[in-house]
């Protein structure tokens, strides 16, 4: 009996630091997002100090502000995606390796195909 709840015991340890490593990997996965402010902080200074300069191109450089916004508003949702991705990963991939472990044990008792089972029980 100690002897099986030492092993429970272990086991629940593990998935505690294993379930721990997710989240704290999810929130190193978000520090991005402080670069992606900077560099939209970045964008609209340059816009600023360049329509201070020369006031006439100010509807050109708003587009290339607008754009380099966007592209770096980009980069700051990826990194926010994959932080909230990180955590279920390897719950996803248990998910799929267990349904496909399940259409091969069907395939393996011949309910799945027929065709193949017609053709080797006819030979």
């Amino acid at each position: 009996m100690l002897q099986y709840s030492a092993v429970r015991f272990i086991k629940h340890n593990k998935m505690l630091l294993l379930q721990s490593a997710k989240f704290i990997g999810a929130g190193l996965a978000t520090i991005g997002l402080a670069g992606a402010g900077v560099g939209i902080g970045t964008v609209f200074g340059a816009l600023v100090l360049g329509i201070s300069r020369n006031p006439s191109l100010k509807d050109e450089l708003f587009k290339m502000a607008i754009l380099g916004f966007a592209l770096t508003e980009a980069i700051a949702l990826f990194s926010l995606m994959m932080g909230f991705f990180n955590p279920f990963r390897t719950i996803t991939r248990q998910f799929f390796c267990l349904s496909a472990d399940k259409k091969n044990k069907v395939r393996r008792q011949g309910t799945i195909n027929p065709v193949i089972n017609q053709t080797t029980s006819s030979s």
